[in-house]
């Protein structure tokens, strides 16, 4: 035998092949071949050569590396996100050993230059009787190009590490690291009409019937769920229609069609001697199989199992959709009930105009967290698609950079951020007033007392009484939002806190003209790139894709904390009503959003109302025999730091912040990231690369670690503690060798 078939075998020849070295995609295709199906042109790249590949690249231990850095079932999806997109973007910098390459470049040399084919994955788990892998593993179509052959081959062999690989897989209780991919590459066939056809109802478990889809165009219109198939469902036995769906006026499949499928169908059906999942092409002498499948899933909802791993990553013509109604449409009319909501004051108004002012701000919370969930949490996917974009098209080594074309994009807190530190450095020409402001926090100042003493200073228009006057401006129009059901606003001190800190830092933070400059090289660079491939326009909706998705997933949180506030000062104001006239029995020690209805029913009732009077705070607890020295996460800032720790369980441990010290939290919400300036690195609980902390941090190069796992429970407050950003490990204790501090 050929030594060269070893790494790539003529599809006509893959079904003497072992599925551990072909795949279930390739064996399929070549058994319908040598049972006289029409297939088109193709050959394998096996999976030795997938091997030879990682060896050839070092990819080997990259991959165990990233896959066991913690234990799966601790990491949120946001990290095997970010696992993904590194082992992706390894993938894609790598290149072909020199034998494979020409290997693969002469087998498609036999066909004309502009030959174009589908690049398909061909795992030896996938198409087999218990596991489909549909729609997880990629696959391309119409690519045009032997060298764009060779990079489709790549990002079908990254594939195996995508997140949804790696989800299906956990599911199934298969094991990621033993995995591979062969690689079918096939001469495109391009008929009027392509379908699906099903020997049994997948959804429904009925054996004793076919369907059969049919559109007119090319199949992946109707696998991205892009065209309505016209839809068959047929009696197996007799081939009579039960069911005949037409979305249109025209019908494509007649009479002589529908009895030409039926008995090709129930041909495949026979010759591979079990239910089978087709993928065709064509009618009449031009009906082509593309794929052949058994199906899976009976002991499940197929398309259940499917959906799920799909949404992982929506379509680029539904995040279009979204990106246009987000930025046009739903922020505006968000921010206009920020506005309209603010400008009334609950203590002006009579009781029954307060009922209802109260119920527009409540109608108008639940309405926008619902909106929330359903349509801004979905559009985040929008910068991981633009990142992977990215990544593919200009493969750079940072597999992070995508994020410096989206940083020019001002954020409401970054705007936030930077008024703070124009007030810091207002207040380093302030000394007295500094030293007053900070003895009158040491007086557990706060609240309305603050407040109150704040207007003293101004009336008294001693020194920086404008300063304070700012400050003031401040609170009311950038600190008007709620964070763990409190009001920021209503909490000076803990604004004020950060303000004084950061004045006594040497410096601030403040975006460079190197930094700008980089920004503009970086998108001239991707627009160049985009437009010698071919796919400018491609680039550029993708870039406002990712842009409209990057101010949306830090303005969303920061608007629907104001919309929070104003409904809670509502709420207190109702409790105070309540408590004037003696029907509130227990009052709650925290008020919550989500229980305006109870005040709003108690104002417009007679009856009593008794709230829990519980706080909701959660207790922590660490057993005092367990002390672990080295705890693993995620890499999200370069850089290594030693410092005091501070653990933030609750909006109280804000307060107390120092500068210099190394947060330890669970997560930083945007309404509170104006505290990540004075740390002197950031240890959190929750992962990703493309959490609010990890991008400030980057931005302002503070070490960060993120992903650690119960990272709030194993470190107490003024435990010493060494984050190395580049690792991603977080020491306990002082460091003892060099090693660990990188």
């Amino acid at each position: 035998m050929d030594a060269r078939r070893k790494f790539i075998v003529p599809l006509e020849a893959a079904w003497e092949y072992p599925v551990s070295k072909v795949g279930g995609k390739t064996r399929n295709a070549s058994r319908c071949r040598r049972e006289g199906f029409r297939i088109p042109d193709g050959f394998c790249v096996t999976t030795d050569s997938y091997r030879a590949f990682l060896d050839a690249n070092r990819l080997g231990g990259l991959i165990d590396m990233e896959v066991m850095r913690k234990p799966f079932e601790d990491m949120r999806w946001e990290e095997i996100w970010d696992i993904s997109l590194r082992i992706r973007s390894a993938f894609v910098r790598a290149h072909f050993p020199e034998f494979l390459e020409k290997a693969i470049l002469e087998e498609l040399s036999q066909w004309p230059e502009d030959t174009a084919f589908a690049v398909r994955s061909s795992s030896p788990d996938e198409d087999s009787k218990k596991y489909s892998f549909a729609g997880v593993h990629e696959s391309y179509v119409n690519v045009l190009g032997r060298q764009e052959v060779l990079e489709k081959v790549k990002l079908v062999w990254a594939s195996l590490w995508s997140d949804r690989s790696l989800l299906y897989k956990k599911e199934k209780s298969l094991d990621a690291l033993n995995s591979s991919m062969a690689v079918l590459i096939q001469r495109m066939e391009q008929r009027e009409v392509s379908g699906l056809a099903f020997t049994a109802d997948p959804a429904s478990k009925d054996k004793d019937v076919i369907i059969i889809e049919a559109i007119r165009g090319t199949l992946d219109l109707l696998v991205d769920n892009i065209k309505t198939p016209e839809r068959l469902v047929m009696n197996k036995g007799s081939g009579e229609v039960q069911i005949h769906i037409r979305p249109g006026e025209e019908s494509i499949m007649e009479a002589d069609s529908i009895d030409f499928l039926y008995t090709r169908v129930m041909e495949l059906e026979k010759a591979f001697g079990e239910l089978v999942d087709i993928e065709w092409t064509g009618l009449g002498e031009g009906f082509t199989v593309l794929q052949v499948r058994p199906i899976t899933g009976f002991a499940e909802d197929k398309n259940k199992e499917r959906q799920w791993y799909l949404t992982l990553t929506p379509k680029k013509q539904k995040l279009i959709g979204l990106a246009e109604r987000v930025e046009n449409m739903l922020v505006p009319q968000l921010q206009r009930e920020c506005e309209e909501f603010s400008n009334q004051t609950p203590g002006l108004l009579g009781k029954s105009d307060f009922l209802q002012e109260l119920n527009k701000r409540g109608e108008s919370y639940d309405k926008w967290t619902k909106i929330y969930w359903d349509e801004f949490i979905p559009f985040a996917h929008g910068i991981r698609q633009f990142g992977t974009f990215y990544n593919d098209l200009v493969k750079p080594e940072d597999a992070y950079e995508f994020v410096d074309l989206l940083k020019t994009e001002m954020l409401l807190a970054k705007k936030r951020n930077q008024e703070m530190e124009t007030l810091a450095s207002q207040l380093q020409n302030y000394p007295e007033l500094r030293n007053m402001l900070k003895e009158m926090l040491g007086d557990q100042y706060g609240g309305g007392a603050l407040l109150d003493a704040l207007e003293e200073i101004i009336n008294s228009r001693r020194e920086g009484h404008q300063l304070i006057a700012s400050f003031l401006t401040f609170l009311q129009n950038d600190m008007d939002m709620a964070y763990e059901n409190t009001s920021l606003e209503r909490s000076p001190e803990i604004a004020l806190g950060v303000v004084i800190n950061l004045s006594e830092k040497t410096k601030t933070h403040a975006e460079t003209a190197g930094e700008a400059a980089r920004g503009n090289e970086l998108l001239a660079e991707y627009f160049e790139r985009a437009a010698g491939k071919g796919v400018l326009e491609e680039a550029k909706n993708w870039l406002r894709i990712g842009r409209v998705s990057w101010r949306l997933r830090d303005d969303d949180n920061i608007l629907l904390g104001k919309l929070e506030n104003q409904l809670l000062l509502f709420m207190q104001r109702g409790l105070e009503i309540l408590k004037i006239e003696g029907r509130l029995q227990s009052e709650p020690e925290i008020v919550k959003a989500e229980a305006w209805r109870k005040v709003y029913h108690g104002l417009s009732g007679n009856e009593r109302v008794v709230f829990d009077k519980a706080n909701g705070a959660e207790l922590y607890s660490r057993d005092k025999g367990v002390k672990p020295r080295q705890l693993i996460g995620q890499p999200s800032s370069p850089g290594v730091y030693t410092g005091r720790a501070r653990v933030l369980h609750s909006l109280e441990d804000f307060k107390a912040v120092e500068t210099g010290e190394v947060l330890i939290l669970d997560a930083v919400q945007p309404q509170m990231t104006f505290i990540v300036p004075l740390a002197g690195a950031i240890v959190e609980r929750r992962g990703g690369m493309l959490v609010h902390s990890a991008i400030i941090a980057r931005e302002m190069g503070i070490p960060a670690v993120n992903g650690v796992s119960m990272a709030t429970e194993l470190v107490r407050t003024g435990d010493i503690v060494t984050v190395n950003g580049d690792l991603g490990i977080v020491v306990i204790g002082k460091p003892e060798f060099e090693l660990e501090i990188g």
